[in-house]
């Protein structure tokens, strides 16, 4: 605590208005809002975490850091990232990797599920802000040759803006050490974890005093010297971070499983009866246009289904996440009535264009084209129109069986 003290001391710690820790703090006021009100730190606030939202949390904080931390080992000596670089104290990799060994085992890399919002968070961290890579090596050597551009404005451009790390960085550092204690504790009570284990991420034993540490580091940030072009980007940044971390707090991986109850057990249910009328009514043989109805791998259907509904059964949510997923599972009906529905005004178009380019055609090469020649025609089109429509009604059959097979 003494060294945090005189760290503090010696930089001289003066806040204006002008200084980046307040502008961030300024512009990125709206959005932390925002973040205090998603599900996820909602359900903190109430004591109300569950295993599965703390180990998916998990999860998406190692792929976070992940990026971000490989970044900043990288851009280390970069003078936007020298001065707020502080791996001893900061680095989250080895409690968040001890952490999920915890909850998953040794395997724990096979087992994490990594929400799409947190993919989305580690490629901009990697998009913007790394040093070539092997694609754009390729880039830059392909204009050096082909362009009179020098290569180090090649360079300067393909390299982004490390400015940016500043923003993430002090972003999750800072939030995660202001809220850690609390959010530790918190998570330990509601998931009866014991002698810390699992608790790792919100531990900083490097810093002896959160307080005076954020001090220093808002120094230290503010202390870099940026261009207006620069700040603005950073401040930018700023934004977009605490806008991905709201995406990660608000997604809902869960709602999958009603998407997949509803697709899979219906298309399992029906796709027998539904594979025979179709094969039947269409003259199909050996089975040809017909693998969308087979599941070789599942001998038994009934006896499937049973152990799909157990496993779905056995998923632990909050009260909040079983209504979630229940309103998808009415949205996910209501999606393949749509797509249905579409089909239909879309065979329409198609039967009404088809009719008048026979109709042209045909009044073109045999002006003179009997009336009974005409019903010819009209009779093969309509016998055509039956058939798409007789596929467009089994596969209404199939959406809608849905409800009768599967639930």
């Amino acid at each position: 605590m003494e060294a945090d003290k005189q760290n503090v001391q010696t930089e001289k710690v003066q806040v204006t208005e002008r200084d980046l820790s307040e502008q961030i703090k300024a512009v990125t006021k709206d959005s932390h809002v925002r973040a205090e009100n998603t599900e996820l730190m909602l359900a903190f606030q109430k004591a109300n975490i569950s295993l599965h939202q703390y180990k998916l949390l998990l999860c998406s904080l190692y792929k976070i850091y992940e990026a971000l931390e490989e970044e900043l080992d990288r851009n280390a000596s970069h003078e936007s990232v020298a001065p707020i670089y502080f791996p001893q104290e900061l680095a989250r990799m080895e409690a968040l990797k001890k952490d999920l060994e915890h909850f998953y085992g040794q395997d724990w890399r096979e087992k994490m599920t990594v929400p799409a919002a947190t993919l989305r968070y580690a490629q901009r961290l990697r998009e913007v802000l790394g040093p070539l890579r092997a694609s754009e090596r390729y880039l830059f050597l392909h204009y050096a040759c082909t362009t009179s551009v020098a290569p180090f404005n090649l360079h300067y451009k393909l390299c982004e803006h490390p400015e940016y790390l500043v923003a993430h960085a002090y972003t999750r550092y800072l939030g995660d050490l202001s809220g850690g204690q609390i959010l530790g504790r918190i998570t330990q009570k509601s998931l009866g974890l014991k002698n810390g284990e699992g608790l790792g991420f919100f531990s900083f034993p490097a810093v002896s005093s959160p307080n005076l540490f954020k001090q220093l580091y808002r120094s230290r940030m503010n202390s870099i010297e940026l261009t207006e072009t620069q700040r603005a980007g950073v401040l930018e940044e700023a934004v977009r971070a605490f806008e991905f971390n709201i995406q990660i707090g608000s997604e809902h991986p869960e709602y999958l499983v009603a998407h997949a109850y509803t697709r899979y057990l219906g298309d399992l249910s029906g796709g027998q009866i539904l594979g025979r009328i179709t094969q039947k009514s269409l003259g199909l043989k050996n089975g040809e246009g017909l693998g969308f109805f087979s599941f070789p791998a599942v001998s038994s259907p009934n006896l499937f289904k049973q152990l799909y509904r157990s496993r779905m059964n056995s998923i632990e949510l909050t009260e909040t996440q079983r209504a979630g997923v229940l309103e998808e599972a009415v949205r996910a009906f209501e999606f393949n009535i749509q797509v249905f529905e579409e089909l239909q005004t879309l065979l329409n178009m198609s039967e009404k264009n088809e009719l008048r380019q026979r109709h042209k055609t045909h009044d073109v090469k045999t002006p003179d084209i009997s009336v009974s020649q005409r019903s010819a025609v009209t009779s093969s089109l309509t016998s055509g129109s039956q058939l798409l429509r007789m596929l467009l009604g089994l596969c209404f059959a199939l959406a809608l069986g849905m409800g009768v097979y599967a639930f």
